[in-house]
């Protein structure tokens, strides 16, 4: 599909089929001013180099590197304020305004018992960053959201300040504040996305305007008061954010339309229209997780996306790892799970691909992330930007080393064929020889 450039206020006329004359299609506004043949020709060359540089090297093209990271700062500076902002309850059928912070994952429970100094790291991105990094996030930030008003708070108060999740209620609870995390989150997500595109628009629009003042001269522009353009899929950054809106926009819709009326009943003891899998660990993890991710299913050669909820929460006796489908994706979560606990360090194994493959809204202790070694460190944050996995294929480098120490060196881990102990084992091979 060619690129195309919307024209307007008076910058170019003449018919559109004579504009597709030109290498690229430019869409017109009529306003009365007439080019001749050999002006509109000189036009059409003085958009086609245009838009030749913005398409090919879009972000060079915006200017200095200062004015490119300082696009980036205010984005994500912009974000985070978002984030800490009042805004409407996420309570279906809520109007009152919202406090600035909701847990989503227990202040008193995970977040406490993986917490050094209270404070945890979690994975996030840096203005000055084109990746992943880890931050240190103290346990009054960690894991909040603009979520619900001083009411709706209250329904949370009992199980927010319990240790840890022992009760189906619990499990109901936990599910239902995820959802509506991903939700708010996803809501601001998008809204900063348009922000960040009209910004980085109108700064591509004014500079290529400028640019083609300078190639058609100054009496070319006056004579037909050339004023400014506005480009539609050119740039690949405007490109980009678009398809990243369409993608955050498809998740919302089904957390909106399916999910969260599906939690709310069942919250309300009404309905069962969601399917937990939920599973024990007699091992304290020292990380704890809450997101949405998705896992492919050949069901008789369909190929199917499964949204999933996430939820890990260890406390000091075990640790909880919940899997949340739509009751009737429930054959398809069984499937997953038996697959990903079938393999030695299943477990394990399922909790690390979900931090690196599912989401990166997980929380860990400081000392477990700095005992990875640094060449190790970076591949996990690099992975985690590699989209092109889902949750359903099992992520082989190790993230949770402590546990995994502990884990082959049970007689049930030696018992294992050697091949399959050693592909374990080799896992730590960068910080100690098995």
């Amino acid at each position: 599909m060619k690129s195309e450039v919307i024209v307007r206020n008076n910058i170019i006329t003449g018919s559109p089929k004579e504009m597709t004359a030109s290498k690229y299609n430019y869409r017109t506004v009529n306003t009365g001013v007439q080019l001749t043949a050999e002006e509109l020709n000189i036009l059409n060359q003085a958009l086609d180099e245009l838009m030749d540089e913005v398409s090919d090297n879009h972000l060079p093209f915006l200017g200095s590197e200062g004015q490119r990271k300082g696009l980036l700062h205010r984005s994500w500076h912009d974000l985070g304020k978002a984030m800490r902002r009042p805004r409407t309850c996420i309570y279906p059928g809520c109007a009152d305004q919202s406090i600035p912070r909701s847990h989503t994952i227990q202040k008193a429970g995970p977040l406490s018992f993986i917490a050094e100094g209270f404070h945890v790291v979690a994975p996030g991105f840096a203005s000055n960053s084109e990746g992943y990094s880890i931050a240190r996030v103290g346990l009054n930030d960690a894991s909040t959201f603009p979520g619900y008003c001083q009411k709706h708070e209250a329904v949370f108060h009992e199980f927010e300040t319990t240790c840890e999740i022992k009760t189906e209620r619990d499990v109901v609870l936990q599910v239902f504040r995820t959802i509506c995390r991903e939700i708010a989150v996803k809501q601001i997500q998008i809204a900063q996305i348009r922000k960040v595109r009209e910004t980085h628009d109108c700064l591509v629009s004014n500079k290529a305007m400028d640019k083609l003042k300078c190639r058609l001269g100054a009496d070319f522009v006056k004579k037909h008061d050339l004023r400014n353009l506005t480009f539609d899929r050119v740039s690949k950054a405007q490109v980009g954010t678009l398809e990243v809106e369409r993608e955050l926009g498809e998740v919302l819709k089904g957390l909106e339309t399916e999910f969260l009326p599906a939690s709310a009943l069942e919250l309300d003891g009404r309905e069962d229209l969601l399917y937990h899998v939920s599973v024990a660990v007699q091992q304290p993890l020292f990380m704890c997780l809450s997101g949405i991710a998705n896992f492919w299913i050949d069901d008789h050669g369909k190929r199917i996306s499964v949204r999933t909820i996430l939820n890990v929460l260890p406390s000091p006796q075990q640790t909880l790892i919940v899997a949340t489908t739509l009751a009737i994706h429930k054959c398809y979560l069984e499937t997953y799970m038996h697959r990903m606990l079938g393999q030695m360090n299943g477990a394990l194994i399922m909790v690390e691909t979900w931090m690196v493959r599912g989401t990166d809204h997980w929380f860990m202790t400081p000392s477990e992330w700095e005992n990875i070694p640094e060449s190790r460190q970076a591949k996990i944050l690099a992975d985690m930007l590699d989209e092109s996995f889902s949750i359903g294929e099992a992520y082989q480098t190790s993230v949770l080393d402590s546990v995994r120490e502990q884990l082959l060196t049970l007689p049930e881990a030696k018992a294992e064929p050697p091949e399959i102990y050693q592909a374990e084992a080799s896992k730590l091979i960068d910080r100690v020889v098995m």
